[in-house]
């Protein structure tokens, strides 16, 4: 069966190498081999160039490629779609998630849904902000949540939350109590600061730039929890989206401080697919209830006219 050839082609084309692929498929890599070749032999050329490293799509690949991606992805729009009409035993829900949203209220519509859908099965995979967008093109996750998602042409976002970015700080901190700070004074001290080229670094570094401030953080993670960690223990400040911190903050462990920046103020939590990807309504009432869970957090400092997008994103 074509689909079976292409799914297996797939696989292996977004993993690099057959063995990467017979990973993830379960099968042997002789067998990812053989499909591999059944496939060229039925289309009539070579897709793949093996190399010691892995394997490279050949021109005529890359075609084969972007064919079997939207193969595989309408095949499984059309599972859920089937789900939808028999009923949910068994369904399969993949998300990718940023670690700074593995919290309650974040996570609360899983255990709603499976309680209203006994069948339901959740697999969530905790990414990088930079593998989000990745793992949904691949095919890996239905949907996924991240932070100030940027503009791609291949995804779009389903929904999106206000989440501003604030200044992060051990209790007691100097700079609490002064009403919103300044990032020339944020940069003054020890500072911790997401790793990545994303959106969320983006608009941090953009609040330096209005203000002509340096930034120079001692600790660079793609990690939240590396962050937060470093602000518990005393080492510094952060910056850092609100909700993430949130139950931190309620449980009276970090404090945190507004920043007089526009830019922060547009930071977003964004659920984002695919943007070829039908959703089935049960992913629809997810990502409604996902919505719904992170409106109900009441945040200290966010101002409720507070909602346009920032152009940068």
């Amino acid at each position: 069966m074509y689909l079976d050839l292409l799914r297996v082609y797939h696989e292996t084309v977004q993993r690099g190498s057959i063995r990467a692929a017979a990973e993830i498929l379960n099968v042997a890599p002789s067998s990812v081999s053989r499909v591999v070749a059944e496939l060229e032999r039925r289309i009539g050329t070579r897709l793949l160039d093996r190399s010691v490293g892995g394997v490279i799509p050949t021109h005529a690949g890359r075609i084969v490629a972007e064919y079997a991606r939207k193969v595989v992805l309408e095949y499984q729009s059309l599972c859920s779609d089937l789900n939808d009409a028999r009923g949910m035993k068994g369904v399969l829900i993949r998300i990718a998630v940023v670690e700074g949203m593995v919290w309650e209220s974040a996570m609360m519509p899983l255990a709603k849904l499976k309680r209203d859908y006994d069948g339901l099965v959740f697999r969530v995979d905790v990414l990088p902000p930079s593998e989000i967008g990745p793992a949904l093109k691949r095919g890996d996750s239905d949907v996924g949540i991240t932070l100030c998602h940027q503009a791609d042409p291949e995804l779009t976002v389903a929904a999106s939350v206000p989440d501003p970015i604030r200044l992060i700080t051990p209790v007691g901190h100097p700079l609490l109590g002064r009403g919103p700070v300044t990032m020339r004074e944020v940069a003054q001290y020890s500072l911790g600061l997401i790793h990545e080229t994303g959106g969320l670094r983006r608009l941090i570094d953009q609040a330096a730039l209005d203000e002509n401030v340096r930034l120079e953080p001692v600790l660079e993670s793609s990690s939240v929890a590396a962050l937060r960690s470093f602000v518990l223990l005393g080492g510094g400040v952060s910056l850092l989206n609100e909700r993430t911190v949130e139950m931190d903050r309620r449980r009276g462990v970090i404090q945190i401080c507004p920043v007089a920046s526009e830019p922060l103020e547009f930071a977003t939590i964004d659920v984002i697919k695919l943007r070829t990807r039908r959703l089935s309504k049960i992913l629809f009432k997810l990502i409604d209830d996902i919505c719904a869970g992170l409106k109900d957090v009441k945040l200290p400092f966010y101002a409720d006219a507070v909602s346009a997008q920032s152009p940068l994103l």
